[in-house]
């Protein structure tokens, strides 16, 4: 079941909320999408999943928010994705998972922050 009725949902909201998933360090994940508590890559959906790069937390919120089924194929995902994920780019220069690599988490956080308050 979805968190925010799609209508509702802006990319700012889904900025904030996937922020929250990657909000305490131990629940990133600088290479992949998403680990399990081993470090081994797992997809977003799995129940092992522990950790999630930036991506992977807009993902996974995607996921809460729309519902799985919907995430993926429905416009308004798209219109809010492409929103979010280009704030984010404005404040991670290159590739969003390129910048995680060279930064730490603070950064990584600082930069949500950034991107959360120019929507």
């Amino acid at each position: 079941a979805a968190i925010i009725e799609e209508a509702e949902a802006t990319p700012k909201e889904l900025l904030i909320e996937a922020r929250k998933v990657i909000a305490d360090p131990n629940n990133w994940s600088k290479r992949w999408v998403a680990v399990n508590k081993t470090g081994k890559p797992v997809q977003t959906t799995s129940p092992d999943a522990v950790a999630f790069c930036s991506i992977g937390a807009i993902s996974i919120t995607e996921q809460k928010l729309y519902g799985y089924e919907n995430s993926i194929v429905t416009n308004l995902y798209r219109q809010s994705r492409d929103p979010a994920v280009s704030a984010l780019n404005k404040f991670m220069p290159g590739t969003i998972g390129g910048f995680q690599e060279i930064h730490t988490h603070a950064e990584v956080l600082e930069a949500w922050d950034k991107a959360i308050n120019s929507l």
